[in-house]
């Protein structure tokens, strides 16, 4: 079974990440709703939306590239998912509206902690 939590949690984040990215780089009226109505430019949009996507891109391929490229990855898409929590609470959405950044920000967190645990273990090995 622990052995498949890594990839599991890591083609998790990848879908999670993607997914929105691509809608947000495709302009869907939904996504251009809600950045417009923080006060966002659709520029911004797409400037997020393509960072989502590298960094989904990252988490699933960037070992193959460097080892610290998931890290990397991941670090950037906190930020971007702390972001997305401040702008949801400060533009006075109900809190409910926060839930998909904070589920983000603990499995960020949690696939984060997986990879430096595995990076420990080869390390003293």
């Amino acid at each position: 079974m622990k052995k498949y939590l890594k990839p599991a949690l890591k083609w998790l984040l990848v879908l999670f990440f993607i997914a929105p990215g691509i809608m947000k780089l495709t302009g869907q009226a939904a996504m251009i709703e809600v950045f417009t109505g923080f006060g966002y430019s659709t520029s911004f949009m797409y400037f997020i939306g393509a960072c989502e996507v590298l960094g989904a891109l990252g988490i699933a391929f960037g070992q193959h590239v460097h080892p610290k490229l998931p890290k990397l990855a991941i670090a950037g898409l906190l930020v971007i998912m702390f972001g997305a929590m401040y702008s949801h609470i400060s533009g006075g959405d109900p809190l409910a509206a926060a839930i998909p950044a904070v589920v983000s920000i603990v499995l960020l967190s949690a696939y984060g902690k997986l990879l430096m645990k595995n990076q420990t273990k080869t390390t003293l090995a």
